[in-house]
């Protein structure tokens, strides 16, 4: 009889817990809308997922200010350095394949890489430890070249190292279009066939892969830009990201992608360890970076994210493993960290416990 009612509790606790997120997720509408104002964001998708299912998955305003098209939930938006985690996952499926090894250095991947990159291994690219410029800090590189992956090289191998390989973290772009490029040469394919084929395909996710701007893609949103002078379109397109933040999805697309993550799909459990663990530098001193994700915990709870922006849009993903919370934003405002903040204020909606304290 104990039992009996021990189960009864446990049930009605389930229940009472689970209508008390439910509610709060009906405010996720109005919270979103008045976001959207306040931040000037034309456009977006959000999804929502609980336990590795999707509990609210929307669109909200226009995906073309100019023609007044509104975003569905099929609408392709740029998702910028949120690409770094399928890099991520491409190399360890190459890892997993015994064809790549993470201290592997870049030199047995890529050729005619320079003297001063010998000791540059493949986790440094991934951990923005390598100490190679990264190619937003040259002067005159212009994000609307069409480089082929030996003039890339060439480009950055004239540059001095920032620092030697493993001593220092800064986030580097250039590293992860290297990894991009170490995927194509170690499976011998291109790099976007490879996650079409290995991710893309086999999480159903049709309507995602390269935003190169040439190509006809249905769906495709625009993106704008909020100044002084207000609302824009974007001025130009980036076309050589590759592996640092190259591909365009839909917020339905993405939801698939956070619903693997959250599965450990793919991947071996090991090779998930690995992605999620704080890496360290050469003194032993541990970052708070995996391999393609920010790996931080905030009161007391585990939170795995990343966020993009290019020209145009910006996206986040994040979510907090522990508590089944995955929480997905797309948008079509250029302005860095946009889309993070909206989702910073969104977990402290529906979740209060997760609410990350006010810097």
């Amino acid at each position: 009889m104990n039992n009996i009612n021990g189960l009864g509790a446990a049930l009605a606790l389930v229940v009472f817990t689970g209508a008390a997120a439910s509610a709060r997720t009906d405010k996720v509408d109005s919270y979103i809308t008045a976001q959207m104002k306040q931040k000037n964001i034309p456009g977006c998708g959000v999804a929502i997922l609980r336990g590795g299912r999707v509990d609210k998955i929307k669109s909200y305003g226009l995906a073309n200010v100019e023609l007044g098209v509104k975003s569905t939930r099929n609408s392709a938006f740029e998702i910028g350095s949120v690409s770094k985690q399928f890099t991520a996952a491409a190399v360890m499926m190459l890892v997993e394949e015994g064809k790549v090894a993470l201290d592997d250095p870049i030199s047995k991947h890529i050729p005619d890489t320079p003297p001063a990159w010998k000791d540059v291994t493949v986790r440094h690219l991934l951990t923005h430890t390598s100490g190679i410029k990264t190619y937003t800090e040259l002067t005159g590189f212009d994000l609307d070249n069409r480089l082929t992956q030996a003039q890339f090289v060439s480009l950055l191998a004239k540059q001095p190292l920032d620092f030697p390989a493993g001593t220092k973290y800064k986030y580097n772009n250039s590293g992860y279009s290297l990894a991009g490029f170490i995927v194509a040469n170690a499976s011998g394919k291109p790099f976007f066939n490879f996650l079409r084929e290995r991710i893309f395909e086999p999480l159903g996710m049709k309507n995602t892969g390269d935003r190169d701007p040439l190509r006809i893609i249905p769906g495709r949103v625009d993106g704008y830009i909020f100044d002084k002078n207000g609302l824009r379109n974007k001025d130009y397109d980036v076309t050589d990201l590759g592996g640092a933040g190259a591909i365009c999805s839909t917020i339905n697309d993405m939801a698939k992608w956070a619903a693997a993550v959250d599965k450990n799909a793919l991947l071996q459990p090991s090779s998930w360890a690995e992605i999620r663990t704080p890496q360290k530098l050469a003194d032993g001193s541990s970052l708070t970076y995996g391999l393609g994700w920010n790996i931080r915990t905030v009161n007391g709870h585990a939170m795995h994210s990343h966020g993009g922006s290019t020209s145009g849009f910006s996206a986040h993903l994040r979510r907090y493993p522990d508590d089944g919370l995955t929480i997905v934003m797309l948008t079509n405002n250029e302005e860095l960290d946009i889309a993070a903040a909206v989702v910073k204020g969104l977990v402290a909606l529906i979740e209060p416990e997760l609410a990350e304290p006010e810097t």
